[in-house]
């Protein structure tokens, strides 16, 4: 077996762990970051659509505390599943 041959074999056999590796927690990344960018503009209309005079009542309050959480919880599952290397 040829150096370039035996070094493309591990690459691909590195590519193919990665692969297996990445595989198991992906659904753990995607779905927070799907949710988390839906939320973002949901906050956005939120305070948009709103009066200054609604924006003061309880449920707009807790509707802005509910998505926030909900951005929060994303972030943190996605740090979660996904550490840095410091």
């Amino acid at each position: 077996m040829s150096p370039l041959v035996a070094t493309e074999l591990d690459a691909r056999i590195t590519v193919e762990d990665y692969a297996q590796d990445i595989r198991e927690v992906l659904p753990f990344i995607i779905v927070p970051s799907i949710f988390s960018a839906i939320l973002l503009p949901l906050l956005g209309l939120l305070f948009a659509l709103s009066t200054s005079r609604s924006r003061w009542t309880t449920i707009f309050i807790l509707n802005v505390f509910a998505v926030s959480l909900g951005i929060v919880t994303g972030v943190l599952c996605i740090h979660v599943a996904c550490p840095s290397d410091e």
